[in-house]
Formats: C-alpha cells, structure tokens, sequence
C-alpha cells in the first residue's frame, strides 16, 4: 500500500506467485482509515473486505464482478440494478447512487 501523501509505504508484502490475490485482501483492507482510497484489481473483488473498508469510512474502486448483481436503494428500499442502462438513460455525466452489491458466495437473497 502506497501512502500518497508521505511518499512511503505503508503496507508492503511479497507472496508467493501461486497465491491468489484475494489471499492477501483481508490483511491489506485491516489497514483501511477514514478518507483512504483502495484501488483493486478484479482479482481482489470480495464483498467482505469492501464492507470493512466501507465501515472505516474509507472508500474502493474495483472492476465489478460479472457474477455479482447491484441493487439500488430508492425509497429505503433494494431494487434490482441494470448499472449500463441505468447509466446511459442519465444524462448527467457525475451521478451517485446508494448501491448494494451482492455476488452468490454472500448472504444477501438474489430476489
């Protein structure tokens, strides 16, 4: 992990090629603090981590899993979510949206 404004590391691990990134994630996200930005790989995509990273306060930019599905909260309520039409039927080029994000391994119901 990269501290952008000291100019230093603030995290650094090495692991063996044969190891999946999504290893490492849980270890890397621990560090997460008010106001950080993660910026992921698709292969460190876990719901789990981007939630502790969420209850830091801080926030994440990852590719998004095909495999998981985004609900959107209107009303207090989860809708289903077609993110590419949802985002080219809005003509504003800054949008954010509350989404939930939900991937088959998590407890959250596909309904």
């Amino acid at each position: 992990m990269w501290e952008y404004k000291s100019h230093t590391f603030d995290h650094f691990t090495l692991i063996p090629w044969n190891v999946p990134d999504s290893k490492d994630v849980d270890t890397v996200v621990e560090l997460a603090r008010a106001g950080a930005l993660f910026v992921f790989d698709l292969g460190y995509f876990k719901l789990t981590a981007f939630a502790t990273i969420v209850a830091a306060n801080a926030y994440f930019l990852s590719r998004l899993n095909p495999q998981a599905t985004g609900r959107e909260v209107v009303g207090g309520r989860h809708q289903r979510l077609d993110l590419a039409k949802s985002l080219a039927a809005d003509p504003r080029s800054v949008i954010e949206k509350a989404i939930v994000l939900w991937a088959p391994t998590s407890a959250f119901p596909p309904a």
